[in-house]
């Protein structure tokens, strides 16, 4: 896709139940009927590059994008119903990185301490 932060003021719905044929200026066609779209991000699958069936579209203002709900929601568009909702955000990056793993490479991880075996399982280093 094209960018990973929505522009100040927009909003980003989810659109569903897509033809697998999907194209991005196909999908934008249709949903600039609701309002100006500023972005289109149709997922793919990596290997054939063809449509998931589902989009994210982001509008320039929430007005627009609720119009897309009240609008396309359940339209029948090349035999298939859109399911138009509103989506999440993207969120940022972590507050904070993950914890370095303290297992050292090819070894089995360690066992939580003061946790019993589980029925079956073999008994562990250091338990």
């Amino acid at each position: 896709f094209r960018s990973a932060t929505m522009p100040e003021g927009s909003s980003q719905v989810f659109v569903g139940n897509l033809p697998y044929d999907a194209r991005e200026e196909w999908l934008e066609d249709i949903m600039s009927q609701a309002g100006k779209v500023a972005q289109v991000r149709l997922m793919t699958d990596h290997d054939t590059g063809k449509s998931r069936g589902f989009a994210f579209i982001i509008y320039e203002t929430p007005e627009e994008a609720q119009r897309a709900l009240v609008e396309l929601d359940q339209v029948e568009v090349e035999g298939r119903k859109l399911n138009v909702k509103m989506a999440d955000k993207p969120k940022g990056p972590p507050s904070k990185p993950p914890a370095a793993s303290t297992t050292k490479p090819g070894a089995a991880p360690a066992w939580p301490p003061g946790l019993p075996p589980l029925p079956g399982m073999p008994p562990l280093p250091g338990m």
